[in-house]
């Protein structure tokens, strides 16, 4: 198994299926144990992870910023006693044979499937754990399929249930290290163009940030002089984004895991511009997809009132300027 993270892993043939038939003994014997067709995937998948250096039991929790390593479970020291246990199923054959159960659900184009579609199934696991903060939950399983089908793929998923992908096979890929991998395959332009351009989404945590971003942006082309009426918080808002391109995880609720800071976003100080963007865009651009953004209504739900009233200066910028400039009491250069 790797020393360290990307460490490429050779396991001759009689290792690969000692790997395979513990994790499957694994599988079939937990509480809420999968079909013998899920099992099977979850292990070619769990051994593709651990030929890539994504797992291992060697790695260091600590320098990983985890409490556990889920690798620690499934090791090769238990090899003997999945080969043993095969034996016991199959005297008649070699013990290091696949378990007839197994068999069947493990053809050549499965494997080639799974392993030409492995970058862009960790990568989307990678970009749940980000966006959500977590790695599956039922609410999250249509936003999988979307995604998967937005990476030009066929189907739902990849032959496998994402619940079964995210908690069964690759949750013992440590955080740093799944966010690691998606980072290189976008480098190496190993995935999907979805998985590509979504590579610096907003980290569950922080949504209201780049959504309070693309709102002020936007405002400030529209009504120059609301800028400089607002300087103090254009001016934190820009610390904000900065923050963020500095490090990516910066203020996300798993920032514990990447070693990150608190962000220091007061989302109270920017209520009132929050209401003022959502009640702007009601009205001007009621088709927009910022105004369905669930972190800017939560942000501006403690100043309706603000976000009416400023409204009339956005709706004035359209037809009038130089009254929407008198309305928000700026002049040039102020």
């Amino acid at each position: 198994m790797a020393s360290v993270p990307f460490e490429k892993v050779r396991f001759d043939n009689e290792s690969a299926t000692g790997f395979i038939n513990l994790n499957f003994i694994h599988l079939k014997d937990s509480p809420n144990a999968v079909s013998d067709l899920e099992a099977t995937r979850i292990c070619w998948l769990r051994l593709l992870a651990a030929r890539e250096g994504l797992v291992s039991p060697r790695f260091s929790t600590v320098q990983h910023n985890v409490r556990y390593n889920e690798a620690k479970s499934v090791t090769v020291l238990d090899f003997m006693t999945a080969n043993n246990w095969v034996k016991a199923h199959l005297p008649d054959e070699h013990p290091t044979s696949l378990h007839q159960n197994i068999r069947p659900h493990l053809t050549g184009k499965i494997r080639d499937d799974l392993r030409a579609a492995f970058a862009n199934i960790v990568s989307s696991v990678a970009y749940m754990f980000r966006v959500r903060g977590h790695h599956w939950l039922a609410d999250m399983d249509d936003k999988y399929k979307d995604l998967w089908k937005k990476c030009l793929k066929e189907g739902d998923n990849p032959g496998l249930k994402w619940e079964y992908i995210a908690h069964h096979a690759l949750h013992a890929i440590m955080p740093v290290i799944l966010d690691q991998f998606w980072i290189k395959a976008v480098a190496n332009s190993n995935v999907a163009g979805a998985l590509m351009k979504r590579i610096d989404a907003a980290p569950a945590g922080v949504a209201g940030v780049r959504a309070l971003e693309a709102g002020m942006t936007d405002l400030a082309l529209n009504v120059p002089g609301i800028k400089v009426h607002f300087k103090e918080l254009y001016k934190e808002k820009d610390r904000l984004v900065q923050e963020l391109v500095l490090n990516r995880w910066a203020g996300s609720i798993n920032r514990r895991f990447y070693a990150a800071g608190d962000l220091g976003f007061d989302e109270g100080r920017f209520s009132a511009m929050a209401a003022t963007i959502l009640a702007a865009l009601n009205q001007l651009a009621p088709n927009s997809p910022l105004r369905n953004s669930a972190a800017l209504k939560r942000i501006a739900q403690n100043a309706p009132l603000t976000g009416a009233l400023m409204v009339k200066t956005i709706v004035a910028a359209a037809e009038d300027p130089d009254n929407a400039k008198a309305l928000v009491r700026v002049e040039e250069g102020a």
